[in-house]
């Protein structure tokens, strides 16, 4: 593989490394081109194509490339200036077609903001999926895990009441289930890996329809739901809770 012309192509493999057969085809890849001539985003969205993923492409002219099931959005015009903004604005009619509000012009003060729920409940600076997200560990929450890692499959029940709090959960949040065994230097278990093997889990207990994305990582989020977890005030009561600080 030339690294230098599929740059795109490259990029795209890291950040999809991880993801399952399920995860893919829930997965958009869309380009923007220009001109409709960019080999770089041509070739990314084929290898996405390839790879099981949905693809569109805005363009200001139709590529003559065969990419199976790409949607082309063709905006038919000759300069690039024109192409550009026509995209942006697409972009923006996109966001607030998902349910998503675009900052309008002229009402950024704080107090429109605030109107708009931008800057309610969210620290200064702050992404603002901490008030979409919401992070809920897999093993002793979802999962019973009652022997513990085990043999590293995913052998147990649902923890009760898991169904109904993760239907309930998806109504308001986008719910990302985060655990250890979607460590990447997890090994292979029964030749699938952890993210796998919990998809496969929860699709086999129906909840997989409730669930955004499976992570190893810590998600930024609104709260996080674990077993494991303190809620930290301050120090002083949290190294209580741990009992690590001696008794005087």
């Amino acid at each position: 593989m030339n690294h230098i012309t599929e740059w795109m192509v490259n990029w795209l493999a890291c950040r999809t490394a991880v993801r399952t057969p399920t995860e893919m085809k829930k997965s958009l890849v869309y380009g923007i081109s220009s001109s409709g001539k960019s080999k770089d985003v041509n070739k990314a969205l084929q290898w996405a194509s390839d790879n099981g993923m949905e693809t569109c492409l805005i363009t200001a002219k139709p590529i003559t490339e065969k990419i199976e099931g790409l949607t082309q959005v063709v905006l038919g015009v000759d300069y690039y200036h024109t192409a550009e903004c026509l995209s942006l604005l697409l972009q923006y009619q996109l966001t607030h077609g998902s349910g998503k509000e675009c900052p309008p012009i002229g009402k950024n003060s704080p107090e429109e903001l605030e109107k708009l729920n931008w800057t309610k409940g969210i620290r200064k600076h702050s992404y603002p999926d901490e008030e979409v997200n919401i992070g809920v560990d897999f093993d002793g929450v979802i999962h019973k895990n009652s022997k513990g890692f085990y043999d590293g499959t995913i052998y147990d029940e649902p923890i009760e009441g898991s169904y109904r709090a993760l239907e309930i959960l998806s109504k308001k949040y986008t719910v990302i289930v985060y655990t250890c065994k979607a460590k990447p230097d997890r090994g292979l278990v029964n030749g699938k890996t952890g993210i796998q093997l919990v998809w496969e889990w929860l699709e086999k207990h129906n909840m997989s329809q409730f669930i955004s994305k499976v992570t190893a990582e810590k998600p930024r989020a609104v709260a996080y739901i674990d077993d494991k977890g303190i809620f930290f005030k301050n120090w002083k009561d949290t190294l209580n809770a741990l009992h690590v600080l001696d008794k005087e």
